[in-house]
């Protein structure tokens, strides 16, 4: 309650129309965001086997390297729905205050001012922070929680399967505009295994 009324005026709560995306964004994210991202992560991993290598021979530095760069490459939230509170220019377009807009979240990690080749997914990458859980006073509360269960998930699934790989001639497949993953994502890995 604190948190989702944070700012207002004493006494006064922010409407249910104002705080239904945030909610929306909580409950989806802490169940589904996390895989998607571990997907979106995997994906960067198998079409990339030098960057596979390095995570494999050296886990510890770059696992947390491969799930930064995999949440900058394709952030599995993509939009974030707002409200504009006063009227605003931009690129010479005015927006009305109360005008509804949808901020290109994902689109800030890709971003080739900031990026050197942001379309690339590379794990050496080391030009600061993605945009991915959000920025300011929208940050992501669960941050913290999701990044560590994409950690593991990626840790765990490497060891159990070093020898994971795409199927050839089956490429992934990414779908979603709020919410982007790999929709399909065939592997494989060695026949001896139980």
């Amino acid at each position: 309650s604190h948190m989702l009324h944070d700012g207002m005026p004493e006494g006064k709560t922010r409407a249910i129309d104002f705080l239904m995306p945030t909610i929306k964004v909580i409950l989806l994210g802490g169940m589904q965001e996390p895989g998607h991202g571990a997907g979106s992560i995997l994906v960067g991993l198998l079409t990339n086997p030098d960057q596979l290598r390095q995570v494999l021979d050296d886990p510890e530095t770059f696992v947390p390297k491969a799930v930064d760069e995999g949440l900058r490459w394709v952030a599995p939230i993509g939009t974030q729905t707002r409200e504009t509170t006063r009227d605003v220019e931009i690129g010479g377009a005015t927006i009305p205050a109360g005008a509804p807009i949808a901020a290109l979240v994902s689109s800030a990690s890709r971003d080739e001012s900031r990026f050197t080749d942001p379309d690339r997914f590379d794990i050496r990458r080391d030009e600061g922070n993605h945009a991915a859980f959000g920025f300011g006073h929208h940050f992501c509360s669960g941050r913290f929680f999701a990044r560590e269960q994409m950690c593991l998930a990626l840790r765990l699934l490497l060891e159990r399967f070093p020898d994971l790989k795409l199927v050839p001639g089956k490429e992934p497949i990414f779908r979603g505009w709020e919410f982007r993953a790999p929709a399909t994502l065939h592997v494989e890995f060695g026949a001896d295994r139980q």
